[in-house]
């Protein structure tokens, strides 16, 4: 249920809230989030069983190469509620 509401809420509000791809979540990140460039648009997001996959495009083709190589095995997405929730951000163009 929380997986689909994120859905249908991302799907209703996504030309206004225009999701970045970030690396990290805050200070505590060896990649701060506030303040860093957008390495990627979240264009889509849909459920697949009990996971949120996110469709990215823009993301640079050094980023993209380094989450091929499993560099970040497991992503999360920060929400307006602060929820993080598993996803697996995949290249489209």
């Amino acid at each position: 249920a929380f997986i689909d509401d994120v859905v249908a809420n991302t799907t209703l509000y996504m030309n206004e809230l225009k999701p970045p791809v970030k690396l990290g979540h805050g200070p505590q990140s060896e990649w701060p989030a506030d303040g860093s460039p957008a390495y990627g648009w979240v264009q889509s997001v849909r459920r697949v069983g009990d996971r949120l996959i996110a469709c990215v495009t823009k993301v640079p083709d050094t980023l993209y190469r380094l989450m091929s190589q499993g560099r970040w095995r497991r992503q999360s997405a920060a929400s307006a509620a602060a929820t993080p929730t598993d996803c697996w951000h995949s290249r489209a163009r």
